[in-house]
């Protein structure tokens, strides 16, 4: 192997590293994102007297939730 092929895997290695990083970055976010939600749907379907209080006046995390719930998966594009 000379050394142009081995500092071109050095750079793809790299990008894997930096791709798995920003990966495992975006679950953290989807996670703490579900726990959230899913807070808030418990509090609605246990009709909690607090339920509101996670939304503003116009219900906006709900109307969030659902319509994120309803729609399909995006398609991340590459």
């Amino acid at each position: 192997m000379n050394h142009d092929e081995m500092n071109l895997l050095r750079k793809k290695l790299t990008i894997a590293e930096n791709n798995l990083i920003d990966s495992q970055c975006h679950i953290s976010e989807l996670e703490k994102k579900l726990a959230e939600y899913e807070s808030i749907i418990k509090a609605f379907c246990d009709d909690d007297e607090n339920w509101h209080k996670l939304t503003d006046r116009k219900n906006e995390i709900i109307s969030i939730l659902v319509s994120k719930l309803a729609s399909p998966p995006a398609k991340e594009s590459r």
